[in-house]
């Protein structure tokens, strides 16, 4: 199995854009005069039984003010390719009591496609109790992506912090039009796989205006989503964040559980575990949601788990260590057992990242204990050496953390993508770093890159008969109107020279490769500003 980064350019010109009009200004608007339903496809797994059954899952977002909870039976979808949803086959997505959105969330199963198209289809969706007909663009769900668009923490905060303008918050246009270039150029079959925190609007102090609260999901995320045919293009793999847990950042639980959340009776899911995927129990607001997995065929395994509530924890929490490894061994012992386990190449995909570093400040690396306690109780059972990869966010920059390869309970590389849209967090790192010993896990070494920009990451896959899977992860990074590659700090027999490129201020780092920064336990000193979650914080 392979992991490579490969460097590109691309010029956008900002003024062209705003002058055609493309942005939409301060994201206030929701429904727009036309509009009549979203539609896009969430991929879950049959029972989350971490088997990695994919179900996709077709997802139609209506206007309360035209349907009612009783129209998603009476709809049905036809493209004239694919088999047909039938009437009664289509049903309402269950809602917290809190859920007072303005909309209506209708699912049913949707097949797999034999043949990609980077457009997608066009699906016409029927009302049998009104007659009425609407068209809605919807993707071909390959067995085997061979293009993954990873991104996160992409919603705007628009305060005084971050005002939604083209400059300070490029998703509308310029991020996601880049993303969808990206992916036509490819036009192999996709996967959009979101780290999480989807909207920042909302303050731990907000009341609950539900009509608010759909104008934030719609005009942060779905609308552009849909905007540059995205939703079109690839299904979608959604992580939860801390900005969608029921009791804070906005209270967006609720909205999160009812649009995005996997769990459905369609992929055979239990009562009770669907009663537990939503806010109305505060018993449930702290709960770590069941991880899940997804297994495509060309090899690529994706294993989504729930890490919203351990958020900027600084010690373990023994009720989620006692969670996590339950899932985990169980996660271990069915990949181990899965036909051709070998070959395949999985990735994990949780908000919060295992490891990461911030340098400009403090020079000290954050992590999540209880995960990295988790590794710890799994020394005799190690994760695979098939587990590659952890894909994250929570940190609003992008970072590489390519660990010592012979440590063999933390052999993946960490890739924090919350570069997405949020307020960036200027403190990104580049370069080599010893993680000592800690009461949670033992000393490594890993070498650093990041950037402080707005960007996402373009992972193109290869199936390999020899060796399973290669994958070369693309970071796309916005400077000066340019989108490019961000540059990589690779070792110094590998890039045949001492120092590495730092990308933001574009100069040779001062520190070499060669030589280290040893890192332990987080401390605050009175130059430094703490890296917690709260309203002010430019980090999370």
């Amino acid at each position: 199995m392979m992991l490579a980064i490969k460097h590109s350019k691309q010029k956008i010109v900002l003024a062209a854009l705003v002058a055609m009009g493309f942005f939409c200004g301060s994201p206030e608007q929701g429904w727009s005069g036309d509009e009549k339903l979203l539609g896009y496809v969430v991929l879950a797994e049959q029972g989350h039984a971490l088997k990695g059954n994919i179900v996709p899952i077709v997802r139609l977002i209506l206007d309360k003010n035209k349907f009612s909870d009783e129209s998603c039976e009476a709809l049905s979808m036809t493209n004239g390719i694919d088999p047909p949803i039938n009437k009664h086959k289509m049903l309402a997505r269950p809602r917290s009591k809190a859920n007072k959105m303005p909309i209506i969330v209708c699912e049913a199963e949707f097949p797999f496609s034999k043949e990609y198209k980077v457009e997608g289809t066009t699906w016409t969706v029927t009302d049998a109790s009104t007659k009425k007909e609407f068209k809605v663009e919807l993707p071909t769900v390959s067995r085997s992506p061979e293009t993954a668009l990873v991104f996160g923490d992409s919603g705007c905060r628009n305060d005084k912090k971050q005002e939604c303008t083209p400059k300070a918050w490029p998703l509308p246009d310029l991020l996601v039009t880049e993303m969808a270039k990206r992916v036509k150029e490819r036009n192999k079959p996709a996967v959009i796989i979101h780290v999480g925190d989807y909207t920042h609007r909302g303050k731990k102090t907000d009341t609950n205006d539900s009509n608010q609260k759909w104008n934030n999901w719609h005009d942060h995320f779905f609308k552009p989503m849909a905007d540059a045919k995205l939703l079109a293009m690839a299904p979608l793999v959604a992580a939860r964040g801390n900005h969608e847990l029921c009791h804070e950042m906005g209270n967006n639980g609720d909205s999160w559980f009812y649009l995005l959340d996997p769990t459905s009776l369609l992929a055979d899911d239990s009562e009770q575990l669907i009663k537990e995927h939503n806010c109305n129990d505060k018993k449930f607001w702290d709960i770590l949601t069941r991880p899940y997995r997804l297994d495509f065929d060309n090899g690529l395994t994706l294993i989504v788990t729930d890490t919203a509530n351990l958020y900027d924890e600084i010690q373990v929490n023994d009720a989620y260590l006692s969670l996590l490894n339950g899932w985990y061994q169980e996660m271990i012992q069915n990949f181990i057992a899965c036909p051709g386990a070998n070959k395949r190449m999985a990735w994990m995909v949780t908000h919060v990242p295992i490891w990461s570093v911030l340098g400009i400040c403090c020079k000290t690396k954050k992590h999540n204990p209880t995960q990295l306690a988790t590794l710890e109780t799994l020394k005799d059972q190690a994760l695979p050496e098939q587990f590659k990869v952890v894909l994250s966010g929570h940190k609003h920059l992008y970072t590489s953390v390519d660990v010592n390869q012979n440590n063999p309970t933390r052999r993946m590389l960490q890739l924090v993508t919350g570069n997405g849209g949020g307020y960036l967090n200027p403190n990104a790192f580049m370069g080599c770093v010893d993680y000592e010993n800690t009461k949670q896990f033992s000393a490594f070494h890993a070498t650093v890159h990041g950037t402080s920009h707005f960007g996402f990451v373009v992972a193109d896959l290869k199936k390999d008969d020899s060796i399973g899977m290669s994958v070369n992860f693309n970071s796309i990074i916005l400077k000066n109107g340019l989108f490019k590659n961000a540059e990589v700090c690779k070792s110094p027999a590998e890039q045949g020279k001492d120092a590495c490129k730092i990308n933001d201020e574009e100069k040779i780092f001062s520190r070499s490769c060669k030589s280290t920064v040893k890192v332990d336990v987080p401390k605050l000193s009175s130059a430094c500003k703490p890296d917690h979650e709260d309203d002010d914080d430019v980090a999370d």
